[in-house]
């Protein structure tokens, strides 16, 4: 079993909220990562992604595990995210069996 959490914010709240991602969050989420880890991204994929590139990982991880992925909302706009899946199998599995890796890879090698 693992575990990984993760919380990212792009700026301080006091008055924070969590709630469960939706579908409609994931370009959001994908936003608050990019500006958080530009570095990282770029040193694992090699290059600048688009928010859409993103988002579709963070499709897999919210149809794997819809309870594992939530978001930090501050004054209306999410601001950060937290994604605590219980088993990293889930993940993958649903990446191959549901139809997200065609699309993730061809966003990956087209960058859109």
């Amino acid at each position: 079993m693992c575990t990984i959490i993760i919380y990212v914010s792009t700026r301080p709240c006091d008055n924070l909220e969590y709630r469960k991602a939706r579908t409609g969050d994931l370009e959001r989420i994908a936003h608050v990562m990019l500006e958080a880890f530009p570095e990282s991204v770029e040193h694992y994929v090699g290059r600048r992604v688009e928010p859409a590139v993103m988002a579709d990982v963070f499709a897999i991880a919210l149809d794997a595990e819809p309870e594992a992925l939530m978001v930090g909302v501050c004054d209306g706009e999410i601001a950060g995210y937290i994604y605590a899946p219980p088993d990293l199998s889930r993940v993958f599995k649903s990446a191959i069996t549901r139809g997200h890796l065609p699309r993730m890879i061809w966003r990956w090698l087209t960058g859109r």
